[in-house]
């Protein structure tokens, strides 16, 4: 294992790629620490409280609309707003690490010093994807990697969840489409029970998408005991001839109680 530079991360936000515009971002999850200290104890004693999970992301301020892509007209319009799906992975590689979760975008700063390139940061927090009644947020994979494709039919690579889903446990899915013609995709999370998914199972599909100049997203989770320990996704592409999308997997397990 050897240490990586840092250049070629992924930011998406409700279908929007942010990375083209980025030039930071930071993950950050923590837990409230409770204090627990009672008579008689001579060292503190703290108990883990309520998880959090925020993200910020810096870059430059683009002038444009909405349709042109540029991201403070979408930024903007989503602060304070309902929540969406967000992505970040700190590498392009199929099957490599990836973070989701339903943001809110709690904070927007736009412009800078004189004779400097015009900078923004925004600050997403997470909430509740109530579109769906997510609650979830996963540690995952990219199981799509974001590239322009034109088949009618397709997969993903395959990953091995070593003792699949447990009861207590939540799959995950999470979907970005940033790009299509005049095409409808339909992304599915199947698995199985071998690396060759010979006899596939349904586990969670995104419907009929299509990102048109504004982009897409999807998230869903599925509570287990799924015992089946091969996932991946699969695309079924309908009209036109092409589309863009990412889509990344992972497994959520919620605080005991």
């Amino acid at each position: 294992m050897a240490v990586e530079a840092f250049v070629n991360a992924g930011i998406f936000f409700d279908g929007r790629d942010l990375t083209g515009q980025s030039n930071q971002v930071a993950l950050n999850r923590s837990h409230e620490m409770l204090d627990a200290t009672v008579f008689g104890n001579t060292t503190r004693v703290k108990a883990a409280g309520l998880a959090e999970m925020t993200a910020s992301v810096s870059g430059f301020w683009i002038s444009g609309t909405l349709a042109s892509g540029a991201l403070d007209p979408v930024l903007h319009a989503r602060l304070g707003g309902a929540g969406a799906p967000l992505t970040l992975y700190p590498k392009d590689a199929d099957l490599g690490v990836a973070y989701m979760f339903p943001g809110v975008i709690g904070s927007l700063n736009s412009f800078g010093e004189l004779g400097e390139l015009t900078p923004f940061d925004a600050e997403f927090s997470f909430a509740p994807y109530e579109a769906v009644g997510v609650r979830s947020q996963a540690r995952g994979v990219i199981g799509l990697q974001r590239t322009a494709r034109t088949g009618a039919t397709g997969n993903g690579s395959g990953l091995q969840i070593v003792g699949g889903v447990l009861s207590t446990q939540y799959l995950v899915l999470c979907v970005q489409v940033t790009a299509t013609d005049s095409s409808d995709v339909e992304l599915i999370l199947e698995s199985d029970d071998n690396a060759g998914f010979s006899s596939a199972t349904t586990r969670i599909t995104t419907g009929s998408l299509t990102s048109g100049a504004g982009g897409q997203s999807f998230y869903a989770h599925l509570l287990g005991p799924l015992t089946d320990d091969y996932y991946r996704v699969r695309w079924i592409r309908t009209g036109g001839t092409t589309f863009t999308a990412l889509a990344t997997f992972g497994v959520y397990t919620p605080l005991a109680a």
